[in-house]
């Protein structure tokens, strides 16, 4: 092969993966600005209207509550996607094509969430992770401890599903890598958990009587670790029953192709 069909090789595998992502564009963001909106008017609504947090605080303090609650969803949708693309491929296919990217949004999402918490974690936005001493409290460290690791396991995966990385490595493992995920939505729900859950039983303590944010951002996982077993169990048992009623067309057709042949083959006789 010379260098100028390399080139025109190059140039041809370059048009697919940009119409892939042309296909996969309007998949990708639209989730990802409907849920953020959301989100952040619920956010907006619960803080600034009902608690009375000023609205010079909705850059950062609003901003990245929205942030974080719009990441989990994201990452949450991303794994649940793909049972649902199986179970109902008529319906989810469009979901299964995109889902990596719902992921690598979540992620994203996450990344900023981390970056900006860490510029506003002080005692003043974050009372209840501080001691009288200045230091933070065991709840705040392992509110801290969790979203780190949930932050650095999701970076792992979203390394991992770059191309160029995701063919070098062993499909087998690289399957695991992008499974466990599930491990990371424990985490997730381990640092939401930690921070917010003294607060989720006690209606009367939320502002407007709306949920708090932490509560919001703990359905999604529990939806995922509750929903995706189901739906893929349910799913088997659709494929199950059309592998079924194809082999029974088959064997029909089958059938009644014999009996055309001996019909033929009697005249023939005859």
């Amino acid at each position: 092969m010379t260098d100028k069909d390399l080139n025109v090789l190059f140039l041809q595998s370059g048009a697919e993966v940009t119409n892939k992502y042309k296909i996969q564009f309007v998949h990708i963001y639209r989730p990802l600005l409907i849920i953020f909106s959301v989100v952040f008017f619920y956010a907006f609504t619960r803080y600034v209207v009902f608690k009375g947090v000023h609205p010079i605080h909705i850059p950062g303090y609003i901003f990245n509550k929205a942030l974080a609650v719009s990441a989990i969803w994201l990452v949450c949708f991303s794994y649940i996607a793909g049972p649902l693309a199986r179970a109902w491929p008529e319906k989810f296919e469009k979901l299964l094509k995109a889902r990596k990217y719902h992921g690598v949004m979540g992620f994203m999402l996450g990344a900023g969430h981390g970056f900006t918490s860490s510029i506003l974690l002080n005692p003043t936005y974050f009372g209840k992770f501080f001691l009288e001493t200045g230091k933070m409290s065991f709840v705040g460290e392992l509110s801290v401890f969790f979203g780190s690791l949930a932050l650095m396991h999701l970076c792992l995966i979203t390394v991992t599903s770059i191309p160029i990385i995701e063919n070098s490595m062993d499909r087998i493992q690289w399957k695991h890598i992008q499974r466990s995920g599930m491990f990371a939505a424990l985490l997730i729900f381990g640092h939401v958990f930690t921070m917010g859950h003294k607060g989720w039983p006690l209606p009367s303590t939320w502002p407007g009587y709306m949920p708090p944010l932490t509560m919001i951002g703990a359905i999604p996982v529990v939806l995922l670790f509750v929903l995706r077993p189901l739906i893929s169990f349910y799913g088997k048992r659709i494929r199950k029953t059309e592998l079924y009623c194809l082999r029974q067309e088959k064997l029909k057709e089958l059938g009644e192709e014999d009996g055309l042949n001996e019909v033929f083959q009697d005249q023939h006789s005859a």
